[in-house]
């Protein structure tokens, strides 16, 4: 029994590592492509090979669940073509039994998939960071730039134009609003720099608004106390899939601090911790296919039905995640939702062999 389970857990990761290889591998390429045309003046060619590399984690945890389907399909279809699978059955050997012995080597793709999804946030997030500076070279740029990011701290609203890791803040903006949501003034600061748990404003304007008039004011430097510090700047300036568990439920509880909408970062961090179920979910539905509809079709067929399935599982769950985010239903059903559906055709179409 023990060599029949190496034998097939050798065919499921040796297909599961090749099909990731090549999806990682036309990611990586299809990044290079789109980024040559961005190549100028302080990112050459090395810098922009140096962040596409940096990117290949981030593709590998993100095409796991995929590369297992088409994986399993393609190495379970292997043993069916050459009716390995057929005499391992008539040695006695159970249907549950083989859904088994293919669910074991999996725990080292999950396993593989959890300590590099540790890293892979951080290291995007700082090849992102590292390309825009070189990219913005000209601090003018800095700011006025069109992708900063907005902010809520009581009755403020705060927008960033450039954030950097070490504390420094490019184009700062405050509008502060009374009770009765009206604007009570708008401040802006050309660079903010954080030194002893508060912010040093320079180059600071602040406009008061008042019923029959405005009063502008300049200052060179202004301070600013505020419990947001850079670490929540961190939070804040980047996407949820940027972020490690850690820094999703940090910034989910400060989210819920601030009355704020916590759903899209709820969605990514259940997306993180049901990945195991969501890959089980999908080889059960690649197992039952080899027994059930692609029993007697060829490797093509099946590898084709096994993407074909896949792009369907991956559409519907990005849709389900970006509704369950506009139509504010809880994301745990969003991401539920798909991975029991397969649950329940997998054990549906294995239920039929006999």
């Amino acid at each position: 029994m023990r060599l029949y389970s190496n034998y097939i857990a050798k065919s499921i990761l040796a297909s599961v590592f090749l099909v990731l290889l090549i999806i990682v591998a036309i990611n990586l390429l299809a990044l290079i492509i789109d980024e040559v045309q961005d190549i100028e003046g302080a990112y050459g060619f090395a810098e922009m090979l140096w962040f596409s590399v940096c990117r290949i984690p981030g593709f590998m945890v993100e095409n796991i669940p995929f590369a297992c389907l088409v994986g399993a399909i393609a190495g379970l279809g292997m043993l069916a073509s050459s009716n390995e699978l057929t005499i391992i059955r008539a040695s006695g050997v159970s249907i549950a039994r083989i859904v088994w012995m293919v669910f074991k080597p999996l725990m080292v793709v999950i396993v593989l998939g959890i300590s590099v999804s540790q890293i892979s946030p951080g290291l995007d997030r700082d090849a992102k960071t590292h390309r825009d500076d070189l990219i913005e070279q000209d601090n003018a740029s800095r700011y006025l730039s069109w992708n900063g990011v907005w902010s809520k701290e009581g009755n403020s609203y705060i927008r960033f134009n450039n954030v950097q890791p070490n504390g420094r803040v490019f184009g700062l903006t405050r509008y502060e609003f009374d009770q009765n949501k009206a604007l009570i003034s708008a401040e802006f600061s050309r660079e903010a720099n954080y030194s002893n748990n508060h912010w040093q404003l320079k180059d600071v304007e602040k406009t008061r608004f008042y019923p029959d008039r405005t009063e502008v004011e300049r200052k060179p430097e202004a301070s600013w106390e505020t419990p947001m510090s850079p670490d929540v700047l961190v939070l804040i300036t980047n996407d949820p899939e940027d972020l490690t568990l850690k820094e999703l439920w940090r910034y989910i509880a400060y989210l819920g601090q601030e009355g704020l909408d916590d759903r899209k970062h709820w969605l990514v961090l259940w997306q993180r911790l049901l990945q195991p179920l969501v890959i089980f979910s999908l080889v059960l539905v690649a197992i039952s296919f080899i027994f059930g509809p692609l029993r007697q079709v060829t490797m093509g067929s099946r590898v084709f039905a096994g993407v074909v399935f896949g792009v369907v599982f991956k559409m519907v769950a990005d849709m389900l995640g970006a509704s369950s985010v506009v139509f504010k239903f809880d994301p745990l059903l969003a991401v539920l939702l798909p991975v029991v559906f397969c649950l329940l055709l997998g054990a549906y179409l294995l239920r039929q062999v006999r």
